[in-house]
Protein backbone atom coordinates (compact mmCIF):
# COMPACT_ATOMS: atom_id res chain seq x y z
CA UNK A 1 0.00 0.00 0.00
CA UNK A 2 1.04 3.60 -0.53
CA UNK A 3 1.57 5.45 2.76
CA UNK A 4 1.01 9.18 3.17
CA UNK A 5 3.86 10.51 5.32
CA UNK A 6 2.30 13.96 5.56
CA UNK A 7 4.12 17.28 5.42
CA UNK A 8 5.62 19.87 7.75
CA UNK A 9 3.36 22.20 9.78
CA UNK A 10 2.40 25.23 7.71
CA UNK A 11 3.25 23.53 4.43
CA UNK A 12 0.76 22.03 1.98
CA UNK A 13 2.63 19.48 -0.13
CA UNK A 14 5.52 17.03 0.27
CA UNK A 15 7.90 15.17 -2.02
CA UNK A 16 9.83 12.03 -1.05
CA UNK A 17 13.14 11.87 -2.92
CA UNK A 18 15.16 9.03 -1.34
CA UNK A 19 14.74 6.18 1.19
CA UNK A 20 17.21 4.12 3.24
CA UNK A 21 17.12 0.59 4.66
CA UNK A 22 15.43 1.78 7.88
CA UNK A 23 12.53 3.33 5.96
CA UNK A 24 13.71 6.88 6.60
CA UNK A 25 12.90 9.26 3.76
CA UNK A 26 14.61 12.45 2.58
CA UNK A 27 12.46 15.00 0.80
CA UNK A 28 11.00 18.45 1.01
CA UNK A 29 7.78 20.26 1.75
CA UNK A 30 6.24 22.86 -0.53
CA UNK A 31 3.41 25.37 -0.72
CA UNK A 32 0.93 25.65 -3.52
CA UNK A 33 1.21 29.43 -3.44
CA UNK A 34 4.99 29.76 -3.78
CA UNK A 35 8.08 28.10 -5.17
CA UNK A 36 10.00 27.80 -1.89
CA UNK A 37 10.69 24.48 -0.18
CA UNK A 38 11.82 23.09 3.16
CA UNK A 39 13.97 19.96 3.49
CA UNK A 40 12.75 17.23 5.85
CA UNK A 41 13.55 13.72 7.01
CA UNK A 42 10.77 11.23 7.65
CA UNK A 43 12.10 9.25 10.59
CA UNK A 44 10.40 5.95 9.81
CA UNK A 45 7.48 3.96 11.15
CA UNK A 46 9.57 2.54 14.00
CA UNK A 47 10.41 6.07 15.16
CA UNK A 48 6.86 7.33 15.46
CA UNK A 49 6.45 8.34 11.82
CA UNK A 50 7.68 11.84 12.67
CA UNK A 51 9.03 14.45 10.27
CA UNK A 52 12.18 16.38 11.15
CA UNK A 53 12.36 19.90 9.74
CA UNK A 54 15.95 20.26 8.52
CA UNK A 55 15.46 24.04 8.30
CA UNK A 56 17.34 26.11 5.75
CA UNK A 57 20.16 27.49 7.92
CA UNK A 58 20.31 31.13 6.86
CA UNK A 59 18.78 30.31 3.48
CA UNK A 60 15.29 30.93 2.22
CA UNK A 61 14.65 27.43 0.82
CA UNK A 62 16.09 23.94 1.18
CA UNK A 63 15.59 20.65 -0.65
CA UNK A 64 16.73 17.18 0.50
CA UNK A 65 17.56 14.63 -2.20
CA UNK A 66 19.64 11.86 -0.63
CA UNK A 67 19.84 9.84 2.59
CA UNK A 68 22.22 7.10 3.74
CA UNK A 69 21.85 4.16 6.13
CA UNK A 70 22.79 6.35 9.12
CA UNK A 71 20.01 8.85 8.36
CA UNK A 72 22.44 11.50 7.13
CA UNK A 73 20.92 13.72 4.47
CA UNK A 74 22.20 15.84 1.62
CA UNK A 75 20.53 18.37 -0.65
CA UNK A 76 20.64 22.04 -1.56
CA UNK A 77 19.90 25.35 0.15
CA UNK A 78 19.11 28.62 -1.60
CA UNK A 79 19.93 31.94 0.05
CA UNK A 80 18.22 35.11 -1.08
CA UNK A 81 17.54 33.93 -4.60
CA UNK A 82 21.18 33.15 -5.43
CA UNK A 83 22.42 29.85 -6.83
CA UNK A 84 22.04 26.67 -4.71
CA UNK A 85 24.66 25.42 -2.25
CA UNK A 86 24.97 21.79 -1.15
CA UNK A 87 24.34 20.87 2.49
CA UNK A 88 24.75 17.90 4.79
CA UNK A 89 22.52 17.13 7.78
CA UNK A 90 24.34 14.98 10.35
CA UNK A 91 23.66 14.41 14.05
CA UNK A 92 21.08 17.17 14.13
CA UNK A 93 23.37 19.75 12.51
CA UNK A 94 22.73 21.46 9.16
CA UNK A 95 26.02 22.32 7.45
CA UNK A 96 26.51 24.21 4.19
CA UNK A 97 29.30 22.64 2.16
CA UNK A 98 30.50 25.56 0.09
CA UNK A 99 31.65 25.30 -3.51
CA UNK A 100 34.30 23.57 -5.61
CA UNK A 101 37.36 25.61 -6.51
CA UNK A 102 36.13 29.12 -7.40
CA UNK A 103 32.56 28.15 -8.28
CA UNK A 104 29.33 29.63 -6.96
CA UNK A 105 26.94 26.68 -7.27
CA UNK A 106 26.86 23.21 -5.69
CA UNK A 107 24.10 20.64 -5.22
CA UNK A 108 24.15 17.45 -3.16
CA UNK A 109 22.15 14.63 -4.75
CA UNK A 110 23.28 11.42 -3.00
CA UNK A 111 25.22 10.31 0.08
CA UNK A 112 26.70 6.88 0.79
CA UNK A 113 27.38 5.03 4.03
CA UNK A 114 30.84 6.57 4.29
CA UNK A 115 29.37 10.06 4.18
CA UNK A 116 30.66 10.81 0.68
CA UNK A 117 28.35 13.16 -1.21
CA UNK A 118 27.98 13.47 -4.96
CA UNK A 119 26.12 16.02 -7.02
CA UNK A 120 27.05 18.81 -9.34
CA UNK A 121 27.96 22.46 -9.57
CA UNK A 122 30.40 24.77 -11.27
CA UNK A 123 34.10 25.18 -10.59
CA UNK A 124 34.22 28.73 -12.02
CA UNK A 125 31.50 31.22 -11.16
CA UNK A 126 28.46 30.96 -13.44
CA UNK A 127 30.08 28.27 -15.61
CA UNK A 128 28.46 24.98 -16.70
CA UNK A 129 27.88 22.10 -14.29
CA UNK A 130 30.55 19.54 -13.45
CA UNK A 131 30.07 16.33 -11.48
CA UNK A 132 31.34 16.76 -7.91
CA UNK A 133 32.21 14.53 -4.98
CA UNK A 134 32.58 15.76 -1.39
CA UNK A 135 34.91 13.70 0.80
CA UNK A 136 36.41 14.62 4.17
CA UNK A 137 35.47 18.25 3.84
CA UNK A 138 36.84 18.75 0.33
CA UNK A 139 35.10 19.00 -3.04
CA UNK A 140 36.60 16.96 -5.87
CA UNK A 141 35.74 17.18 -9.56
CA UNK A 142 34.90 14.09 -11.61
CA UNK A 143 36.27 14.10 -15.16
CA UNK A 144 34.09 14.86 -18.16
CA UNK A 145 33.89 12.46 -21.07
CA UNK A 146 35.14 15.09 -23.49
CA UNK A 147 36.85 18.33 -22.48
CA UNK A 148 34.77 20.36 -20.06
CA UNK A 149 31.30 19.40 -21.26
CA UNK A 150 28.46 19.22 -18.71
CA UNK A 151 28.56 16.29 -16.26
CA UNK A 152 26.24 15.68 -13.28
CA UNK A 153 26.34 12.93 -10.61
CA UNK A 154 23.15 11.54 -9.09
CA UNK A 155 24.08 8.39 -7.17
CA UNK A 156 26.95 6.83 -5.20
CA UNK A 157 27.20 3.44 -3.48
CA UNK A 158 29.38 2.38 -0.56
CA UNK A 159 32.05 1.09 -2.96
CA UNK A 160 32.41 4.61 -4.30
CA UNK A 161 30.88 3.80 -7.70
CA UNK A 162 29.04 6.82 -9.09
CA UNK A 163 26.16 7.09 -11.53
CA UNK A 164 25.45 10.20 -13.50
CA UNK A 165 24.97 11.80 -16.86
CA UNK A 166 27.23 13.61 -19.27
CA UNK A 167 26.86 15.55 -22.48
CA UNK A 168 29.11 14.15 -25.18
CA UNK A 169 28.98 15.11 -28.86
CA UNK A 170 25.78 16.99 -28.10
CA UNK A 171 23.93 13.98 -26.63
CA UNK A 172 23.10 13.14 -23.03
CA UNK A 173 24.65 9.83 -21.90
CA UNK A 174 24.47 7.71 -18.74
CA UNK A 175 27.88 7.32 -17.09
CA UNK A 176 29.24 4.91 -14.49
CA UNK A 177 32.41 5.93 -12.65
CA UNK A 178 34.04 2.76 -11.31
CA UNK A 179 37.57 1.76 -10.34
CA UNK A 180 39.03 4.86 -11.96
CA UNK A 181 37.19 4.30 -15.25
CA UNK A 182 34.34 6.14 -16.95
CA UNK A 183 31.90 3.73 -18.59
CA UNK A 184 29.10 4.92 -20.87
CA UNK A 185 25.89 2.86 -20.87
CA UNK A 186 25.10 1.55 -24.36
CA UNK A 187 22.12 2.72 -26.40
CA UNK A 188 19.61 0.16 -27.68
CA UNK A 189 16.38 0.11 -29.67
CA UNK A 190 17.18 3.21 -31.68
CA UNK A 191 17.74 5.37 -28.60
CA UNK A 192 19.37 8.75 -29.18
CA UNK A 193 20.42 9.40 -25.58
CA UNK A 194 20.25 8.00 -22.04
CA UNK A 195 20.83 9.13 -18.48
CA UNK A 196 21.21 7.59 -15.02
CA UNK A 197 19.31 8.55 -11.88
CA UNK A 198 20.40 5.87 -9.39
CA UNK A 199 22.87 3.09 -8.57
CA UNK A 200 22.75 0.05 -6.27
CA UNK A 201 25.51 -1.59 -4.22
CA UNK A 202 26.48 -3.88 -7.12
CA UNK A 203 26.92 -0.98 -9.52
CA UNK A 204 23.71 -1.49 -11.50
CA UNK A 205 22.28 1.82 -12.68
CA UNK A 206 18.74 2.88 -13.54
CA UNK A 207 17.40 5.81 -15.52
CA UNK A 208 15.87 6.41 -18.93
CA UNK A 209 16.73 6.56 -22.62
CA UNK A 210 14.91 8.40 -25.38
CA UNK A 211 13.47 6.19 -28.12
CA UNK A 212 11.20 7.65 -30.77
CA UNK A 213 10.98 10.90 -28.82
CA UNK A 214 9.74 9.20 -25.63
CA UNK A 215 11.63 8.47 -22.39
CA UNK A 216 11.85 4.74 -21.64
CA UNK A 217 13.02 3.40 -18.27
CA UNK A 218 16.03 1.09 -18.29
CA UNK A 219 18.45 -0.83 -16.06
CA UNK A 220 22.08 -1.42 -16.96
CA UNK A 221 24.83 -3.58 -15.45
CA UNK A 222 28.45 -3.43 -16.50
CA UNK A 223 29.28 -5.90 -19.27
CA UNK A 224 25.64 -6.45 -20.24
CA UNK A 225 23.14 -4.84 -22.58
CA UNK A 226 20.66 -2.41 -21.03
CA UNK A 227 17.23 -3.81 -20.15
CA UNK A 228 14.15 -1.76 -21.02
CA UNK A 229 11.68 -1.98 -18.13
CA UNK A 230 8.55 -1.44 -20.19
CA UNK A 231 5.57 0.74 -19.34
CA UNK A 232 1.82 0.72 -18.83
CA UNK A 233 1.27 1.29 -22.56
CA UNK A 234 3.26 -0.01 -25.54
CA UNK A 235 6.32 2.19 -26.03
CA UNK A 236 4.90 4.62 -23.46
CA UNK A 237 6.69 7.15 -21.26
CA UNK A 238 8.57 5.76 -18.25
CA UNK A 239 11.56 6.87 -16.14
CA UNK A 240 13.37 4.90 -13.41
CA UNK A 241 14.40 6.90 -10.34
CA UNK A 242 15.71 4.26 -7.91
CA UNK A 243 17.15 0.74 -7.78
CA UNK A 244 17.86 -1.52 -4.80
CA UNK A 245 20.21 -4.44 -4.23
CA UNK A 246 17.61 -6.92 -5.55
CA UNK A 247 17.51 -4.97 -8.85
CA UNK A 248 13.98 -3.86 -8.01
CA UNK A 249 13.42 -0.50 -9.66
CA UNK A 250 10.96 2.30 -8.97
CA UNK A 251 9.92 5.23 -11.10
CA UNK A 252 7.02 6.80 -12.96
CA UNK A 253 5.17 5.80 -16.14
CA UNK A 254 2.14 7.11 -17.99
CA UNK A 255 -1.01 5.04 -18.19
CA UNK A 256 -3.42 4.91 -21.13
CA UNK A 257 -5.04 8.16 -19.97
CA UNK A 258 -1.69 9.94 -19.97
CA UNK A 259 -1.59 10.14 -16.16
CA UNK A 260 1.76 9.59 -14.45
CA UNK A 261 1.72 6.59 -12.08
CA UNK A 262 4.38 5.29 -9.71
CA UNK A 263 5.70 1.87 -10.69
CA UNK A 264 7.70 -0.98 -9.19
CA UNK A 265 9.66 -3.20 -11.55
CA UNK A 266 10.43 -6.53 -9.87
CA UNK A 267 11.33 -9.96 -11.29
CA UNK A 268 11.00 -8.47 -14.79
CA UNK A 269 7.38 -7.43 -14.16
CA UNK A 270 6.04 -3.88 -13.94
CA UNK A 271 3.51 -3.07 -11.19
CA UNK A 272 1.32 0.00 -10.70
CA UNK A 273 1.98 1.10 -7.12
CA UNK A 274 -1.35 2.92 -6.98
CA UNK A 275 -3.34 -0.34 -7.34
Amino acid sequence: AVRDIGTLPGWSTSFGMSINEQGQVAGYAGRNSSADGRAFRFNGILDGSTLTDLSAASGTASYAYGINSAGEVTGSVIEGGVLPQAFAYRNGTFTKLGFAQVGNRSEGRAINGLGQIVGFGNITANATNRALIYTNGVWGVLPSLIGTEVVEAFGINDAGQIAGRAVTNGALRAVLYTAGSRLVAPLIGGAVNNYANAINSAGAIAGAMTIGGTARAFRWEQGQNPVLLGGFTPNGYSVAHGINNFRQTVGAANNAAGTSRAFLHSAEQLYDMND
